[in-house]
């Protein structure tokens, strides 16, 4: 007959559940908000790289400086594939991380033969999931009132 879990050692494995879960949800979303924030500026600076002089329709005596722009493109472009190497392998080294802590605890819980958990854990980690996801939805929305208008 198996071994009936302890509604306080369910508590705590829902707990390392659901924080789990919410850490690798929080560095996907940033993943894939990095690399957006990354194409959107990419997008600009090679704008910026055509050696062609502009037309401004406001000012048509005005000319640009083609080389300086073209040399702002260039760092512009060097700063953001610096930035988007570090930010996006934080965030790759993370999620990485979260997924190999995972695995690596799965074989240890294995070997000792509790690597299941019980119908306990999952009564606790749903509501417990629900609720920090309601929080986060509360937080944003205080955050960002006022951000969209109308």
């Amino acid at each position: 007959m198996p071994v009936t879990e302890t509604w306080a050692n369910a508590f705590a494995r829902a707990v390392r559940v659901v924080l789990w879960l919410f850490a690798l949800a929080i560095v996907s979303v940033a993943g894939v908000f990095i690399w957006n924030e990354w194409r959107t500026n990419v997008a600009e600076f090679e704008a910026d790289l055509d050696l062609r002089p502009r037309d401004m329709e406001e000012f048509p005596n005005v000319h640009e400086d083609v080389a300086k722009r073209v040399a702002s493109a260039r760092d512009g472009l060097a700063w953001v594939n610096r930035r988007f190497a570090v930010n996006g392998g934080v965030c790759a080294a993370a999620g990485a991380a979260l997924i190999g802590g995972a695995v690596a605890y799965r074989r240890r819980r294995r070997v000792r033969g509790d690597a299941s958990a019980s119908w306990r854990t999952w009564v606790v980690a749903v509501p417990l999931a629900f609720g920090l996801v309601v929080l986060t939805l509360a937080w944003l929305a205080t955050n960002l009132r006022g951000a969209i208008p109308g």
